[in-house]
């Protein structure tokens, strides 16, 4: 088993950063690792997406659990490897939120490719990542 996990605070609100989080049809946007990506109904637990990464084949992932402005996780069962993913917002005391992107998997065979140094959280549109949000936070 392994697992890596990357956290970031930002200015922006749990609210504004769901908005994000939520709209899987939207990660493309704003994460250089999915090159397309598509909701296979409204999202709820149990709901699944197809994902590609750049220059890789389409994964199905399963959205595991979900709770509005908090916490979003998938899980991807390649066969003999699973991964489960973590998106969890914090707020924070004095104002803002921590981001984390946990990823945990078991595996018999090859580690996937780490596609960013910052866990897929540094593509967020820079007015979600600090100050000078462009009142969407």
């Amino acid at each position: 088993m392994w697992t890596t996990e990357y956290t970031l605070t930002t200015d922006a609100s749990p609210e504004a950063l769901w908005q994000l989080l939520s709209d899987i049809d939207g990660w493309g946007a704003w994460n250089d690792g999915i090159e397309t990506i598509a909701l296979d109904g409204p999202l709820a637990i149990g709901v699944t997406f197809q994902m590609k990464p750049p220059g890789e084949d389409v994964l199905t992932s399963t959205v595991a659990e979900l709770e509005q402005n908090r916490l979003l996780t998938d899980v991807t069962d390649m066969g003999e490897l699973v991964i489960r993913v973590e998106h969890r917002l914090e707020p924070l005391a004095g104002g803002g939120t921590s981001i984390t992107l946990s990823r945990a998997g078991q595996r018999s065979g090859r580690h996937p490719r780490r596609r960013s140094r910052d866990g897929d959280l540094g593509g967020l549109p820079a007015g979600h990542r600090g100050p000078g949000c462009g009142g969407r936070c």
